[in-house]
């Protein structure tokens, strides 16, 4: 994908709700304990971000990672975009997994739940979510999650991660072949990593079923969608966003921005599938 471009002027307007002083404590915090959590250094994390949840209390707005979140939340919920930033502040996510980490389950739900008060479009806190419902088998909750991040999901990686989360209930409920289809579906969005944890879990449904598995074909996979009730493919509001946005940008001759918007409809749709043209999306 291309790189972030700057904040076009039609977007001047978001406001900021800390001073750009206490972001950038704020920022600094998140850098230490993300060094500590890549470490796997997990308690010191938690010590390092307590502090700064505290700052994060006295937030009374939304602050996303990028101009697409702001952009699907404003769509989703019909909300105006003034008055929201962009910026990276949402401890609550890497407090939450370093709860995880340390064995805190029931405080770290809470945590990922006010991470979700400020950027609602946060996926990687709702696959958190997701995962500690998981193992509570509460498969039926952890649905719901997935559900809700759905809408929210703009990146091909994250997609490919959204089925196996799906495939991986699937299993755990021994609905095998709704969990195939949902691992084979993966592998439309996945990298080189997805695709050999979606891989591995196919090779474990082999060995429980102890028959090799026989693919799916799209009908069936399509009428497995509609039986287990999850979706196919990227949001098409998504979809929609993305290339509105971007022809807006080629009206406006903002090349840097409408390839960011191209970039996130392709990422999708797959940059080889001709017929899907982001100029007639």
């Amino acid at each position: 994908m291309g790189k972030k471009p700057r904040k076009p002027n039609r977007f001047k307007d978001a406001t900021k709700a800390l001073s750009q002083d206490l972001i950038s404590e704020i920022q600094k915090i998140y850098d230490d304990a993300m060094e500590c959590l890549q470490n796997s250094n997990f308690d010191e994390a938690v010590k390092i971000l307590e502090p700064g949840i505290q700052h994060l209390k006295k937030v009374n707005a939304c602050y996303f990672d990028d101009i697409f979140q702001m952009l699907m939340w404003a769509d989703y919920f019909k909300a105006n975009v003034s008055g929201y930033a962009i910026d990276n502040i949402n401890l609550y996510y890497p407090y939450g997994y370093a709860l995880v980490e340390t064995g805190e389950i029931e405080k770290a739900e809470g945590i990922f739940r006010k991470a979700l008060e400020i950027n609602p479009c946060n996926i990687h806190a709702r696959f958190e979510l997701v995962q500690i419902f998981i193992g509570q088998k509460n498969f039926e909750a952890a649905k719901q999650e997935l559900q809700k991040a759905y809408p929210f999901i703009y990146r091909s990686e994250d997609l490919a991660h959204f089925y196996r989360n799906y495939g991986y209930i699937f299993t755990e409920q021994e609905l095998f072949d709704a969990a195939i289809a949902a691992y084979i579906v993966s592998f439309s969005y996945a990298d080189d990593a997805g695709a050999e944890k979606a891989s591995n879990e196919l090779g474990y449904i082999e060995s429980i079923i102890g028959k090799e598995i026989q693919e799916p074909d799209v009908e069936q996979i399509e009428l497995l969608a509609e039986k287990y009730n999850f979706p196919l493919g990227a949001s098409e509001d998504v979809l929609r966003l993305a290339a509105e946005h971007y022809q807006e940008c080629i009206d406006d001759n903002d090349e840097d921005f409408a390839e960011y918007f191209s970039d996130i409809y392709r990422d999708l749709v797959g940059d080889d599938d001709e017929e899907e043209n982001i100029d007639e999306g």
